[in-house]
């Protein structure tokens, strides 16, 4: 968002959704609740169908990501997520035996991670 600028954005109320500024800084909502970079800012859906964002003397970089629940269970491990303990034990031989889509995971390198390294 470009300074001094304004995005309302239709959220229905039964979705959950955030937002993440990675750059500048931003209000939110009626109240102008200020989030700065690196923020992450969660809807409240008890308030409002519409996101407000307002952004003040400086533009804004920001992600923006809502949608409905899907109320199913999920499994977390580290990076996998899935949805039942036998799909997460799967997944983790299919990367421990590349294969399955993991074939090249582990000579894979992050580009983000590279250029964070050159930095130091």
């Amino acid at each position: 968002m470009e300074a001094n600028g304004e995005l309302e954005q239709l959220v229905p109320r039964d979705w959950n959704g955030f937002c993440y500024l990675y750059e500048g800084s931003a209000v939110f909502g009626p109240d102008e609740e200020l989030a700065k970079q690196y923020d992450l800012v969660l809807l409240n859906k008890e308030k409002s169908d519409t996101l407000l964002i307002r952004t003040k003397k400086e533009s804004t970089k920001m992600v923006f990501i809502a949608g409905q629940p899907l109320n199913e269970p999920i499994v977390q491990h580290r990076f996998f997520v899935l949805g039942s303990k036998e799909d997460l034990k799967q997944t983790f031989e299919d990367y421990q035996e590349q294969k399955n889509g993991f074939e090249c995971a582990k000579e894979f390198v992050s580009s983000i991670s590279f250029m964070a390294k050159m930095k130091k």
